[in-house]
């Protein structure tokens, strides 16, 4: 007997132990199991949806709030704004949940960004005036999940 013979042999005999036939596709049921993934709230997650906006529909660029995210997801956040005219602005930065954020004013052309930081829980309003359509506001909580909110209003002169 030849080493192939035997080993078809030993298939053959192995398959009648069984009770299979190498022709049988349908494998037995088996239990499903899915894996289980642990999901982390956000507990920033519309934090600050029921605050109302502190500046006044007629006088209001627009407003954005957030969370930073949880776990990995945890990022920057920024909001730009490229058709807005150039002039005066007052932007408005809360936050709350991580120990603190930076706060990043750019314009188009870059010659007059600012940084700052706040200390959470805070608020902090600022006066900016731009030379260009368009600007962003950035925030960065350093890896640190919170909430924020930022509004700009067009600061009227008298």
């Amino acid at each position: 007997m030849t080493k192939a013979t035997a080993a078809a042999a030993m298939v053959c005999a192995t398959v009648a132990v069984t009770g299979c036939s190498p022709f049988d596709a349908s494998p037995e049921p088996r239990e499903s199991r899915a894996p289980v993934a642990a999901v982390i709230e956000d507990e920033y997650d519309g934090y600050y949806d029921a605050i109302a906006s502190p500046v006044s529909d007629d006088d209001s660029v627009g407003a954005m709030w957030g969370s930073f995210g949880v776990g990995r997801d945890i990022a920057p956040v920024g909001w730009s704004h490229a058709s807005a005219a150039p002039g005066a602005y007052i932007v408005t930065v809360e936050c709350a949940g991580s120990a603190g954020i930076d706060i990043r004013f750019e314009q188009a052309d870059h010659l007059r960004d600012t940084t700052s930081r706040l200390h959470c829980p805070g608020s902090v309003s600022f006066d900016v005036t731009t030379t260009e359509p368009g600007f962003t506001v950035g925030l960065d909580s350093a890896g640190e999940p919170g909430a924020y909110r930022i509004s700009v209003a067009a600061r009227v002169t008298s």
